[in-house]
């Protein structure tokens, strides 16, 4: 599960806690360091978070979900692995943000 806007992923615990012992792993934003160079697009972030997936479960099947604003980041986290040959069953989007602009 994609950190929504403020990068936390509290959401993925609620689920944990409701779903039983079920393996959800949440994935939080970094800490970034200023002496490194931040992923500018969401095709770099979606490709960080792939290998921190990858570190803790090298290959698929994977379902992958998106908290708002991290359902953008979840689906192209789905895209490339697609592209990369995993089957990807589930992708799922909970509260996903706008993409309207409001004047």
């Amino acid at each position: 599960l994609i950190h929504g806007l403020l990068g936390q992923v509290f959401l993925a615990r609620y689920l944990r806690d409701r779903l039983g012992p079920r393996a959800i792993w949440g994935i939080q934003a970094a800490k970034q360091d200023p002496a490194v160079a931040a992923p500018r697009t969401v095709e770099q972030l979606a490709a960080d978070y792939i290998a921190a997936i990858r570190s803790v479960r090298p290959s698929g099947p994977y379902l992958i979900g998106g908290y708002c604003a991290g359902t953008f980041i979840a689906w192209e986290i789905a895209r490339q692995l697609i592209d990369e040959g995993e089957r990807i069953p589930v992708m799922f989007a909970i509260d996903p943000s706008s993409n309207r602009i409001r004047s």
